[in-house]
C-alpha cells in the first residue's frame, strides 16, 4: 500500500526542466532524457505533407518549429497525467511561464484538440484557430490520426 501511495504522489508531481530539452515533434518533447507526450492535443506527424495554396509543406516540421518557438529554451514545467506504453513515453500537461503548451499549440493552429483524451478541453482554441486561418488552418492538413492509420495501421481517433 505504501508503494502504491508513493507511486501516486510521484505521478502527480510537477517538475521544472531547465536543460536537456529536445523538441521531437509538435506534441512530443524529450526533457532530461524522458520522452513526454503533451496531453490533450495532436499535432501533424513529421513528414505529413500539408497544402497551402498551391504549395505543400511538412506540417509536422512546421508544428515542431511552432512548439520550439513556444518553449524557446525556457524552463518547461510538467505534471504527468499518464503513460503511453506503446511509445514508452509519459503523457503530461506542460507549461512554460504558466502558458499551457497544448492550448497554445491548438490556438496557434499547429495542433488539433485530441478529443478522445481531452474531452473537448481545447475545442474553443481549435475553433478560434480554424476561423482565423492560423497555422495549418490556412490550408489543409490531414488529421494526424488519419495519417497514422493510413501509414502505420494505427487506429487512433480524435
Amino acid at each position: 500500500m505504501r508503494l502504491w501511495t508513493l507511486f501516486l504522489v510521484v505521478l502527480s508531481m510537477t517538475w521544472p526542466v531547465f536543460a536537456g530539452q529536445v523538441i521531437h515533434d509538435g506534441d512530443t518533447l524529450r526533457l532530461d532524457g524522458q520522452r513526454v507526450r503533451l496531453w490533450g492535443m495532436d499535432a501533424p506527424e513529421l513528414g505529413a505533407m500539408c497544402l497551402r495554396g498551391e504549395h505543400t509543406y511538412d506540417g509536422g516540421a512546421a508544428a515542431r518549429a511552432a512548439l520550439a518557438g513556444l518553449v524557446g529554451g525556457r524552463a518547461v514545467e510538467c505534471a504527468q497525467v499518464g503513460q503511453e506504453r506503446s511509445y514508452n513515453r509519459i503523457v503530461a500537461r506542460c507549461s512554460v511561464d504558466g502558458l499551457d503548451l497544448s492550448g497554445a499549440m491548438v490556438r496557434a493552429g499547429w495542433a488539433y484538440d485530441f478529443t478522445r483524451y481531452s474531452k473537448c478541453r481545447y475545442r474553443a482554441e481549435e475553433e478560434e484557430a480554424r476561423q482565423a486561418g492560423r497555422g495549418m488552418w490556412a490550408g489543409y492538413c490531414e488529421p494526424p490520426w488519419n495519417w497514422r492509420q493510413e501509414r502505420r495501421g494505427l487506429r487512433a481517433k480524435p
